[in-house]
């Protein structure tokens, strides 16, 4: 009777390890991994009420991963709303700077355009009484050349503030950068410069003017950022429907901490810049529904690349 308590004992223990201590086992080991946020565990089937805890389980586990779905798709929504709010935050500051900026404009067009006009015209004058060799022929030329300095960038507020409407038609880019690098082979500061331009004809809608107004902007920035000479590479080509021209020199290169700030009115890290030309560029292109992004490393240039809507031909 003894040997038959001790063989009915073995075997109630084997039952009870096998069908109630290691499924038990096997669910506590699961729902810890379920409660570290693994949510691909498998539940095993079982009979009686550990097939039931084992159901309820994996019935959480689906209740888990589409509260997961749901929350994900929540915050991709508030992301994409943060975006926006941020753009419109950005837009709304710049079109305050707008305004600031077409008063002010306005008003110093009024104020300092005709007296500058006159000075101008004076100076010219005395140029033309005096003899070349006159010692005061170079004063007149700085003032002149001041002068004429403030009035661009009087000319450049304004057309900043309130730029006329974008006149889009059919340009051909490359023939238009090659057009611009020969306009300004002629001048002095490009004397030390060498200009690449690689690529096909390549068409696009655009303002000519305006996209002229931006190409000169970026090269003479290129230009101003090799001061004792380099090479400057353009590239026109084709790229996912658009028509992407990429402006690279080999000048002093920009911080990345403040590459961001490139496009805002008024930064500049020129010395004597007046921190409008580049933003006045971005204004126009995206006026024509251009696209223009930098990068830039200190020591090896900069690299501006402008996409426009292209016009397969």
């Amino acid at each position: 009777i003894g040997f038959f308590y001790l063989i009915f004992a073995v075997l109630l223990s084997y039952f009870y390890v096998k069908n109630i201590i290691v499924p038990l086992q096997t669910l506590t080991a699961k729902a810890n991994l379920i409660k570290e946020g693994d949510l691909s565990q498998k539940m095993p089937s079982f009979e009686d009420e550990i097939g039931e805890l084992s159901g309820a389980l994996a019935t959480m586990i689906e209740a888990l991963k589409k509260n997961q779905e749901e929350l994900s798709l929540k915050n991709e929504r508030l992301n994409k709303v943060i975006e926006e709010a941020l753009y419109l935050k950005n837009q709304i500051i710049d079109y305050e700077k707008f305004a600031a900026l077409g008063k002010i404009s306005a008003g110093m067009s009024h104020e300092i355009d005709n007296p500058l006009g006159i000075i101008i015209g004076h100076c010219e004058y005395l140029k033309s009484e005096i003899p070349k060799d006159s010692p005061l022929t170079e004063d007149i030329d700085t003032i002149l050349r001041e002068a004429k300095r403030i009035k661009n960038i009087l000319r450049s507020m304004l057309d900043f503030a309130k730029p006329r409407e974008s006149k889009i038609r059919e340009i051909n880019v490359t023939q238009l950068i090659k057009k611009i690098i020969k306009d300004f082979s002629f001048q002095k500061i490009f004397k030390k410069i060498q200009a690449f331009v690689d690529g096909e004809d390549v068409w696009a809608m655009a303002d000519e003017e305006k996209l002229h107004q931006a190409f000169v902007n970026i090269i003479l920035n290129a230009i101003q950022a090799m001061p004792e000479g380099g090479n400057i590479f353009i590239s026109v080509q084709k790229n996912n429907g658009m028509a992407e021209i990429v402006i690279k020199d080999e000048g002093v290169g920009i911080p990345e901490e403040i590459q961001a700030k490139a496009f805002e009115i008024f930064f500049s890290t020129k010395k004597d810049g007046t921190g409008i030309g580049l933003a006045i560029t971005k204004r126009f292109l995206e006026d024509m529904g251009a696209k223009i992004s930098l990068k830039s490393k200190v020591g090896e240039g900069t690299e501006v690349t402008i996409n426009l809507p292209l016009i397969d031909k």
